[in-house]
């Protein structure tokens, strides 16, 4: 399986960067007013902002190649969470489209949202 690129610093995002891990609760309400609350998945899903910014050519070429390779939101792959190092073995990107910004040839900006897809 794939591994989410690292850029040439070895790190895989730069600040500020941030992740969440959210829970889903669905809540049935009886006639007399009173709620059941039940989980609809058995564990949190994780999801991290990697935000890049000042890149160089190689480092946004070598992260567009990834999207690529993993045809956007299709594909699944391997990610190392940078706060913790745990690895997630099936993650997948939370948008079609991969959002670059390019400045100049050392300049250029990429935001990704990288979801967990364990449930």
């Amino acid at each position: 399986m794939a591994t989410f690129p690292k850029l040439t610093s070895g790190v895989v995002t730069q600040y500020p960067s941030g992740r969440t891990a959210t829970y889903s609760t669905s809540i049935m309400q009886f006639v007399d007013g009173k709620e059941q609350r039940f989980r609809e998945l058995k564990s949190s899903v994780r999801r991290w902002l990697i935000e890049l910014s000042k890149l160089s050519a190689h480092e946004e070429g070598s992260v567009e190649a990834f999207f690529s390779s993993v045809q956007g939101q299709f594909g699944s792959f391997t990610f190392v969470d940078p706060w913790d190092d745990v690895e997630y073995p099936d993650c997948s990107f939370d948008q079609e489209t991969l959002n670059a910004l390019s400045r100049s040839e050392s300049a250029n900006q990429t935001y990704l949202v990288i979801r967990n897809n364990r449930s």
